[in-house]
């Protein structure tokens, strides 16, 4: 079975091979057992065992797999920036009139107005509507107020 070594530092050696940071396949017989033994025993190579065939086949796909995935989330991230922008314009307009709104309640305590002077315009309105209807009344039984 073939295997694949990938090095954690660049230029390591062992069993008379500078091995590389890029994984590199070797073929069954490159290696003993013995050296096979301890290549799998040092900690600064990652070895392998893959199946005949397999090992550019694996590579291909997992690359594949890994550019879907970096697309899909590049969009993602597209989408949470816009989201990000339009929730911060939303927060920007309710600031706004959270704003407006203290510096009216602001002005009205400033002022010590109780809302008085919004009750007394309906109370006006109850009564020119009363005076409307007895006026009515007058008009359609003929009869003047005197």
């Amino acid at each position: 079975m073939p295997i694949q070594i990938t090095a954690k530092r660049d230029g390591f050696r062992r069993c008379g091979i500078a091995h590389s940071e890029t994984t590199t396949t070797y073929g069954d017989d490159h290696f003993t057992q013995a050296q096979l033994q301890e290549l799998k025993s040092e900690p600064n190579l990652i070895v392998i065992e893959v199946a005949e065939g397999a090992e550019n086949g694996n590579v291909h796909t997992a690359l594949v797999d890994a550019g879907n995935r970096i697309v899909e989330l590049e969009a993602v991230v597209l989408q949470l920036n816009s989201d990000a922008s339009e929730l911060k314009s939303k927060l920007d307009t309710v600031t706004a009139e959270r704003d407006e709104l203290a510096a009216k309640l602001g002005l009205l305590t400033a002022t010590g107005s109780d809302g008085a002077q919004v009750a007394e315009p309906a109370q006006d309105t109850k009564a020119e509507a009363a005076d409307e209807a007895g006026s009515a009344d007058d008009k359609t039984s003929g009869k003047k107020k005197g």
